[in-house]
């Protein structure tokens, strides 16, 4: 009766560690990150949602300090309603002299 030895030769251990790293190389080519969220920051036309630009009317005739101060006054209106709605991400930011963009 032939005994069989249980120890890998070198061709073995050339042959495991060639899969082992075809095998590696093929998940990382197949899915390289982890979340991938967490790596690419999606823009709004591949993640979903809506962008909105506001403009104020009857403002030009102000002063610069109270053109201001009335589209800061809109901007915290705005951002207390949509904060009510539980919207995530949600921004809300002046955008020129009259405008918002939400």
């Amino acid at each position: 009766m032939a005994h069989h030895s249980h120890h890998m030769t070198r061709n073995d251990w050339v042959r495991f560690a060639v899969v082992l790293v075809v095998a590696v190389a093929a998940l990382y080519l197949v899915y390289p990150f982890w979340p991938l969220g967490d790596v690419v920051q999606l823009g709004l036309d591949l993640q979903g949602g809506v962008r909105l630009v506001l403009e104020a009317e009857g403002v030009a005739d102000m002063s610069d300090d109270l053109q201001r101060e009335t589209i800061e006054r809109v901007n915290a209106i705005l951002a207390n309603r949509i904060d009510q709605y539980g919207l995530a991400n949600a921004e809300i930011r002046r955008f020129g002299g009259d405008r918002i963009l939400v």
